[in-house]
């Protein structure tokens, strides 16, 4: 009986070492493969957080102060929320946009006075429109975390006009995946988390994007605020029309869609020319938003004449 016993708790004790083992060498392995699997423009940086939001999902650090970025090369100013904006404060007189979006309402590369919302503001109130611009962009957001950046933070606003930066991809679920923290410590969990949210994305579809789309709209309607859609194309030859489906489903809300490609191409200039790195074909440099902001300021400032 003895010897049995010895010989189970001998064979338990093998079974333990090598399943042991076994994580070891797996640990090591996805230590090994996780650069090779993870993208870096695709995985969050550190300065984002995770949000109790199930659509949401993360968010930037809130309460950063002229922080230099080192990758962006630009300051970056964020409110207690997390948005390159200023306090959510209680509203005055003065005409106020929400402006919804991601990282290129937001302004990668850009500072505070060259992106959306700061040459907007600066746009207007040269028309003799001084109006409040809160600009809830959030890098690696799309339509579905638009539409819910809005209701949890937007329509508190009181808006009086509604901004959507949108670009093409924006139905469809977000490509970029936020590694918990405590994914971090162990390769081995997060190259499996990884694998997980690279998978989930590979099935994805547009519907949902599609369905807060338009769920934004009705919203608007209901509460008659004007929404306009400033939407971007990706940055490429003049052969790349991918962003026709897209347009159309924007403009089946019948809400008014700037199509930004028309205006930068109007100045006779490729696409191409119009981006803030060389090699990043989806971000615009500062002269694409002047040019953006200057074609809807006429938009904005018709809408608002019933507001000043």
């Amino acid at each position: 009986m003895k010897q049995t016993g010895r010989r189970f708790y001998s064979r338990l004790l093998a079974a333990l070492i090598s399943v042991a083992a076994l994580l070891v060498i797996a640990n090591f392995l996805a230590a090994w493969d996780l650069p090779r699997q993870i993208r870096g423009e695709k995985i969050l940086s550190r300065e984002f957080r995770p949000v109790d939001d199930a659509v949401l999902k993360y968010a930037f650090v809130p309460n950063r102060h002229r922080e230099h970025h080192a990758v962006w090369e630009v300051d970056i100013s964020t409110n207690a929320d997390g948005f390159r904006a200023g306090p959510f404060v209680p509203k005055t007189k003065k005409p106020r946009i929400v402006l919804l979006g991601d990282s290129i309402a937001f302004g990668v590369y850009l500072e505070e006075n060259q992106n959306l919302a700061g040459r907007l503001s600066s746009v207007l109130e040269k028309r003799g429109l001084p109006v409040e611009i809160f600009n809830l962009g959030i890098p690696a957001y799309v339509m579905k975390q638009y539409m819910a950046s809005y209701r949890r933070y937007g329509a508190a606003l009181e808006p009086d006009i509604v901004l959507l930066q949108a670009k093409p991809g924006d139905f469809c679920e977000s490509d970029a995946i936020f590694v918990p923290a405590w994914t971090r410590r162990v390769p081995l969990v997060q190259w499996l988390w990884w694998r997980y949210q690279t998978y989930r994305l590979q099935n994805q579809t547009q519907t949902a994007g599609i369905s807060a789309y338009h769920g934004l709209a009705n919203e608007c309607a209901r509460k008659n605020i004007p929404l306009i859609v400033l939407f971007f194309p990706f940055l490429r030859p003049p052969s790349d029309d991918s962003w026709t489906e897209d347009k159309r489903e924007l403009e089946k809300a019948g809400v008014p869609v700037v199509d930004v490609a028309a205006i930068l191409n109007a100045s006779g200039r490729d696409l191409q020319s119009f981006r803030v790195r060389p090699d990043d074909v989806v971000h615009p440099n500062a002269e694409a938003i002047s040019l953006a902001a200057d074609a809807v300021a006429p938009m904005i400032e018709e809408r608002l004449r019933g507001v000043r």
